[in-house]
């Protein structure tokens, strides 16, 4: 099955918020450090309600502060990835990893063709398939995928294409020897 689509930076950044908020590497991060920030916001806010002097109201608004800080940092992280996502690819020198792209996916290999590139993959690299509302995340190892944006396709059906990837992979996951001791 072969869909053609063009992929941009922006397909990059939204891989990266995708990874930065759903990854399993990050999940267990996000909630140490809210943990933390709970923590650290009720003792600042404790302490400043024991004393009795002018450090007090200084605790009492840090105390504040570490609990706004808890409650918005994860749109602070995606912000920062999305930034610093576009800066890296808006690099003129970058511009030739762009364009259009043909994605052919057979039960043995899925196989990337650009202007400047041929890539093939066995299925047995693919970690995980993901469907957003807007795209499709071939996910090949932690922090690599092949991302095909819906609104971007330029010939083929997403919605087809998208159901095939994941039957083609769980197809060759139920095929794959696990090794011993895995899960």
């Amino acid at each position: 099955m072969t869909i053609r689509y063009d992929y941009a930076p922006d397909d990059v950044v939204a891989f990266n918020e995708w990874f930065v908020l759903h990854a399993v590497e990050n999940r267990k991060q996000l909630k140490i450090l809210r943990v933390v920030l709970a923590v650290l916001s009720l003792l600042c806010v404790g302490a400043g309600l024991v004393l009795r002097n002018r450090v007090n109201t200084l605790l009492i608004i840090e105390g504040i502060f570490l609990a706004l800080f808890a409650a918005f940092f994860q749109k602070a992280i995606i912000a920062i990835a999305r930034k610093q996502a576009a800066k890296i690819f808006s690099d003129p020198g970058n511009a030739n990893l762009f364009g259009e792209v043909t994605l052919d996916i057979s039960p043995q290999e899925i196989i990337a063709v650009s202007a400047n590139s041929t890539a093939s993959y066995r299925w047995n690299l693919v970690s995980e398939v993901i469907t957003t509302p807007e795209h499709l995340f071939l996910k090949i190892g932690t922090r690599n995928a092949i991302m095909v944006a819906r609104r971007k396709v330029a010939s083929g059906d997403f919605e087809s294409f998208a159901a095939e990837a994941k039957r083609l992979h769980r197809a060759a996951s139920d095929a794959t020897p696990q090794p011993i001791g895995a899960r």
